[in-house]
């Protein structure tokens, strides 16, 4: 090689030229890393969908029959009712009219795929290096379906969409960011702190050379065009006005569900999960934040910039999770919030391993997954791979006996108007009835935690719509002890179905009346 050509190279003797692989012509390597990578991400997804198995009883009945009453007109919160945010009754009304009752749990697969795609985004965004991203992307499904999980429940989707938002942000789509932050809060109001806490921790924190007023300015800009847009969008369907009280609702709802016991009540539904879960796993829980906490506390003073931004994000994700669940968490399915700092945490955690000593980052990451793996799949019988669900047709006996009743009693009847009465035992009826049915009363399941004037409302409402058909759960008649305005409320429903209907069809706990 001739001096002075500045190259730096050394010389290759023609045996090494012999020897060298020579590519063709306009072949590119196969990225076997990348493939590997997919793979992973693609078979996680698919192992936590085994715990999805599509049911139409209890709540998620509920939610089928709003989604089914949406798609015959009913305005959301107005017409039918339940406590829920919109966009997540949308999308079930979507995925009930492109799949059956089956496609909410369809979709309910789809937003796992979107949370460890999104996972796996940001953590790459973040730069954290390859075994550390599948140790978050992956531990996210599984800890998602973890023994906190119900299918087709609310807390996915939100879920789902926070480590995108943490992803647009690091790409530095911060007005994006800032609009899916609201996107999500309209899945799940009450997340809206977890999926955004670590966007301001990553604000805080500065150091992408741009100013912190602009990033701010940036994301509350885009919040405010999709909250404008969403607002207009409720308005012109008449949903804005419910909605906003539902918001107010939803306070009471929360310390209602703890019967007033506040912080301490909310956080002993967090113990117990762990405490009933087995003797070793309320400690290892403490264990686990205590290490998340000290680790990011000494890798802040001793590791560099790559290490404070992972930390800062699922620090203050766990801080966010811990503070939404003190303030609202009533059931254990609320529990699913940790999932988001547990995936931020184990990716964390690789990434130390891997300063300390780089196999030990492989090594950390394959027993994460495998605890993850676990703490899921743990709960299935995989001998039979529960596929039941999946083949076998969906019944809902309430929707079954209202229809019959229909068939018989108002044959040719264009419209029939009909009203429930009794807990979330109708088993989804409203995705298994004619479209011609119609529901004339929006508290179509009540509860003893309603307000009075919830149940004062529906008993006027069956007075004075006077349905020509009353769906009756006999949940409605279980003894509520100590409950004195259910107890009134049930005493009135039973006056007014004794006085204005009779009894026309009974199967198994449904029954329905007709108007004399």
């Amino acid at each position: 090689m001739p001096e002075g050509t500045g190259l730096g190279t050394a010389e290759v003797g023609p045996a090494e030229l012999r020897s060298a692989p020579v590519a063709a012509p306009g072949a590119r390597p196969v990225p076997w890393r990348s493939v590997g990578v997919v793979a992973s991400l693609v078979a996680g997804v698919a192992l936590a969908g085994v715990r999805v198995e599509p049911q139409v009883w209890g709540d998620p009945g509920v939610w089928l029959s709003v989604g089914a009453r949406l798609l015959d007109g009913d305005r959301l919160y107005a017409d039918v009712f339940d406590n829920k945010d919109p966009f997540f009754f949308y999308s079930y009304a979507a995925a009930l009219w492109a799949g059956g009752v089956r496609g909410p749990f369809v979709l309910e697969v789809v937003w796992l795929g979107v949370a460890t795609g999104g996972m796996a985004l940001a953590l790459r965004a973040l730069r954290v290096g390859t075994a550390a991203m599948l140790a978050g992307a992956l531990v996210y499904p599984f800890a998602l379906t973890a023994a906190w999980y119900v299918p087709g429940a609310t807390m996915v989707p939100a879920l789902a969409l926070a480590p995108l938002a943490l992803w647009l942000w690091v790409r530095g789509s911060t007005s994006a960011s800032g609009a899916l932050v609201v996107v999500s809060m309209l899945f799940k109001l009450n997340l809206g702190l977890v999926v955004a806490a670590p966007l301001l921790a990553l604000l805080a924190l500065g150091g992408d050379g741009v100013s912190r007023r602009r990033r701010a300015l940036e994301g509350l800009g885009g919040a405010g065009v999709a909250l404008l847009l969403t607002a207009i969008v409720l308005a012109v369907r008449g949903e804005l006005h419910p909605y906003l009280d539902l918001i107010a609702y939803n306070v009471h709802y929360s310390d209602a569900g703890v019967h007033g016991g506040g912080v301490g009540a909310h956080l002993h539904v967090v113990r117990e999960l762990f405490a009933a879960a087995g003797k070793w796993q309320l400690p290892a829980a403490e264990l686990a934040a205590v290490v998340l906490l000290l680790t990011a506390l000494v890798g802040w003073v001793r590791l560099g910039q790559t290490f404070r931004r992972v930390s800062a994000v699922a620090v203050a994700a766990f801080a966010a999770a811990m503070v939404t669940l003190a303030a609202t968490a009533i059931f254990v399915v609320h529990l699913q919030m940790l999932a988001y700092p547990a995936a931020l945490g184990a990716a964390m955690l690789v990434l130390v391993a891997k300063h300390v000593w780089k196999p030990f980052a492989a090594l950390a990451a394959a027993g994460f997954v495998v605890f993850a793996v676990r703490s899921s799949l743990e709960l299935e019988d995989l001998s039979r791979w529960t596929t039941g669900a999946w083949t076998t047709a969906p019944v809902s006996t309430p929707g079954h006996t209202l229809e019959s009743a229909r068939l018989v009693a108002f044959p040719g009847s264009e419209r029939v108007t009909y009203a429930v009465l009794g807990r979330n035992t109708e088993d989804g009826h409203a995705a298994f009835v004619d479209g011609t049915m119609d529901l004339r009363c929006r508290y179509f399941h009540q509860y003893p935690f309603y307000r009075q004037d919830q149940l004062d409302e529906t008993i006027d409402c069956v007075r004075h719509e006077e349905p020509m058909l009353v769906l009756v759960t006999t949940s409605l008649y279980d003894p509520m002890r100590g409950q004195p305005r259910w107890e009134a409320f049930v005493a009135e429903a039973r006056a007014v179905l004794a006085s204005r209907y009779r009894l026309v069809s009974e199967a198994g706990m449904s029954q329905v009346w007709k108007r004399r």
